[in-house]
């Protein structure tokens, strides 16, 4: 670069040199930044651009460059002026269904390219045309230019530039600071109050609670799992009020409420985690201006005793972390140094991490921004990531290889449960907390995981038992399982069990589907299973209760193709009611896949018919479901056979792509999108008060609360992922036609309904004999989970006992 290309040169940061040797020790780069959202409204792409260039022009971050080749010491460069690159995709003919898949298979595919620092701008921009009025988004750049608060202020910058641009007016933009000034203000500062500070606050502490294991130097890129956990509205209205009433931050409550788990899993009442920081919390001129990786990592230490109450305790950490704003842009480095800390031994492994947006969506003129979203970095084995804007909401970020599954396992549990009884007492002192949680089952030293496999092998039958204790012990994250012990009263989900048998699969070459833990629960039987091989017929009916006298109901399964969503639904419906299940064609891992609903109604047909040739037919099935059960209704009206009962829960209508539904469908219904595959056809637009009520908060609670999202991270491959696929294949291309019978709609009452004028979702006119609907707690997939499933087991239960009295007239 010549010199009358430089604006001027200065040196790095700590936390950009530690950023800058991560990059150059690794070779994933974990300081890679993408920030992504929806554009809806006819956007000036022209004024766009302009926006962004000039904010360019006044920031120096979207002009600098990173140098360290033949020099003593790295350097940033910062350029009087660069041209930022865009990159523009029509994808206006794409289906509607393939859209959200297309732009997150381009964020991938993005993160695989190079981003080179020492060539400014190291940002790429990408715009995508989705539709005449919509948009995607995607801003790549890197965290040793940019920290999330950065992106922000460019962001706002942005759009209030757009926004005066069309309007043909001045932007009254402030001036941000310099790189440079603050960089000397920084150097000035007098060190000896923040020595004295983090000296004092990590005084006597010299035994760090390390949750991972170390890093083993493999050569394969590290993967990382989430798990999410959700206050409920209620719940977390209530903690809200809690901290304004006691005077302390939300942020302070929810840390305290961390180190206790801590405290609890580690059995100390002493703890120290990492904390992410905006740095910003100084007296330089125009430090909320600044565009400027400011961000900063701290040690946050909780302690507590017994016998305090929980109101002082959290006024007394309100003032502590009041006095750590003040020094918050210390470097880790030179705490370390203050504090004489080992430089062999981590002084933590776990991040706290807030996430937080000054808005959820952004209107300007007729454009409005949503869904604004970043890719969170780290290099630790744990972060827990904090959103607490609606429903608070923790996410467990974890390397799978490094991570103790038990202590995620067990605070992902813990958490809700905490915040809830320190709401029902709430002058309760911190002993009573404490005792409160469940007592944590660390799984320790592999010595102390080879003992509990032995008390297992004591009493087991054979070595086939032994080996399924240790997969389950090591899946579940507890020490000790016994062989009549039930799968999921001991911890297990529907994530785990895909889990479990494709560990099956690997120790023991036995290929079965996950649901078969539905009929086999147990160690015992599932070995049984294992030995015998109980595999004749593969069918995809499973009698999950075949005695009683009712009529027997038939539950479809969903996208991900097996049927534990139904669990607890199939032990509130009791012993007397006949229950069966149908798990996807292909899920045994051997059998093929079918592609179309019209194919995959027509095959579980054929199997009803094989059982219950005369009937009845009671047919009910969730969201993917539901459409299944309805085709299957379509089919044995085909065959002279209506069905008695046909039961959508919390399902949409799926027209087809150039479908605006039929004739007479209600009005606004003016387009159908597809927020995911599993969740079948929303209708998205028509109307601005429709539009006022969607955004970003309603495509967080559809996309966070479905968990087989995660089955892609964890399948065995070949499994659920094909399924998967061709499920996605058959939704695509179905197109529903009206039904001569009478339809049953359960309907959650949460997040969807307040969304659409029409809360029937337009089954009204599918139905050509009418429509009955049951609306019930909970959202799309908590309505099949305590405590929300009872409500619709028993509203349930009257739809079937009437169908009992109508045969009875018969």
């Amino acid at each position: 670069m010549r010199n009358e290309q430089i604006e001027s040169i200065l040196p790095l940061t700590h936390m950009q040199r530690a950023l800058l040797f991560h990059k150059l020790q690794v070779e994933e780069d974990q300081g890679f930044l993408q920030v992504s959202f929806s554009i809806w409204g006819k956007l000036n792409e022209k004024l766009y651009k302009q926006a962004w260039q000039t904010v360019a022009s006044m920031h120096p971050a979207l002009r600098t460059s990173i140098h360290w080749e033949e020099i003593s010491k790295p350097v940033q460069v910062i350029a009087p002026d660069v041209l930022l690159p865009w990159e523009y995709h029509d994808w206006k003919d794409y289906k509607e269904s393939e859209l959200r898949r297309r732009f997150e298979a381009l964020k991938q595919k993005d993160q695989q390219r190079s981003l080179s620092l020492n060539h400014a701008p190291v940002s790429r921009f990408q715009l995508i045309q989705s539709g005449n009025t919509s948009y995607y988004f995607l801003w790549t750049c890197h965290h040793i230019l940019l920290d999330g608060w950065s992106t922000l202020i460019l962001l706002q910058n942005v759009w209030e530039l757009y926004g005066a641009y069309q309007e043909n007016r001045t932007a009254e933009l402030d001036r941000p600071p310099s790189f440079k000034s603050y960089m000397e203000w920084s150097s000035h500062q007098d060190p000896t109050e923040a020595e004295q500070f983090w000296r004092g606050w990590m005084e006597n502490f010299d035994s760090p609670q390390l949750l991972g294991s170390p890093k083993a130097k493999t050569g394969e890129s590290t993967v990382y799992l989430s798990r999410e956990v959700q206050l409920d509205l209620a719940l977390s209205q209530k903690v809200r009020s809690y901290s304004a009433q006691q005077g302390v931050s939300l942020n302070t409550l929810i840390q305290g409420f961390w180190g206790l788990l801590l405290g609890k899993w580690f059995q100390t009442q002493d703890v120290v985690y990492g904390l992410t920081v905006s740095g910003r919390a100084n007296e330089f001129p125009g430090i909320e201006l600044l565009a400027y990786p400011l961000s900063n990592l701290v040690p946050a230490r909780i302690r507590f005793q017994d016998t305090e109450a929980l109101p002082t305790w959290l006024q007394s950490l309100q003032v502590q972390y009041g006095s750590l704003g003040a020094h918050e842009s210390t470097p880790l480095s030179q705490i370390h140094s203050w504090i004489q800390w080992s430089g062999n031994t981590p002084l933590f492994d776990c991040l706290v991490v807030f996430q937080s947006l000054p808005w959820t969506e952004l209107q300007i003129g007729e454009v409005k921004v949503h869904e604004v979203k970043g890719k969170t970095t780290s290099v630790y084995p744990l972060s827990l990531l904090v959103n607490a804007q609606e429903s608070v909401t923790f996410t467990l970020r974890y390397d799978k290889e490094r991570m103790d599954n038990a202590f995620v396992s067990w605070a992902s549990a813990q958490l809700p449960k905490l915040f809830s009884l320190a709401m029902e007492t709430q002058g309760a002192l911190l002993s009573d907390l404490m005792v409160a949680l469940d007592t944590p089952t660390p799984s320790g030293s592999q010595e102390r995981v080879e003992k509990s496999s032995l008390k297992v092998s004591g009493s087991a039958e054979s070595a086939t038992e032994v080996m399924l204790a240790q997969i389950w012990e090591k899946t579940l994250g507890i020490d000790q399982v016994g062989p009549e012990d039930n799968f999921f009263e001991v911890g297990g989900t529907s994530i785990l069990a895909v889990q479990v048998f494709g560990e099956i699969e690997r120790q023991l070459d036995k290929s079965l589907p996950p649901t078969s833990l539905m009929t086999h629960p147990t160690i015992r039987a599932l070995s049984q299973l294992i030995r015998e091989e109980v595999q004749e017929h593969w069918a995809s009916l499973v009698r999950l209760q075949s005695k009683g006298s009712k009529p027997p109901l038939f539950v479809l399964h969903d996208i991900g193709g097996d049927i534990f969503i139904y669990k607890e639904l199939a032990k509130l419906l009791g012993e007397d009611q006949p229950l069966y299940g149908f798990q996807a064609k292909g899920l045994d891992g051997r059998d093929s896949t079918l592609q179309s609903i019209s194919e995959l109604a027509a095959y579980y047909v054929e199997e009803i018919l094989r059982l219950f040739p005369d009937g009845p037919f009671l047919l009910s099935g969730i969201s993917f479901g539901g459409i299944l059960a309805y085709e299957m209704g379509q089919r044995l009206i085909e065959l002279g056979k209506e069905p008695d009962l046909l039961v959508l829960f919390d399902t949409y209508p799926n027209p087809g792509r150039f479908s605006y539904g039929v004739q007479g469908s209600p009005t606004g219904y003016r387009r159908l999108g597809k927020f995911d595959t599993h969740m079948g056809r929303l209708l998205v637009e028509g109307g601005k008060a429709r539009v006022k009520h969607y955004g970003k908060k309603a495509a967080k609670v559809l996309l966070t609360k479905l968990p087989f999202l995660s089955y892609k991270e964890v399948i065995p491959p070949g499994r659920n992922v094909r399924i998967w696929n061709a499920n996605e294949v058959a939704i695509n291309s179905y197109f529903m036609e009206p039904i001569d019978c009478r339809l049953t709609l359960f309907l959650a009452d949460q997040n969807y309904t307040r969304f659409y004028e029409d809360t029937r979702l337009g089954w009204s006119e599918y139905a050509l004999k009418g429509l009955e609907v049951h609306v019930v707690p909970g959202d799309h997939l908590s309505i099949m989970y305590p405590p929300n499933v009872e409500v619709l087991a028993e509203k349930l239960k009257v739809c079937i006992n009437r169908v009992e009295e109508v045969r009875g007239n018969l």
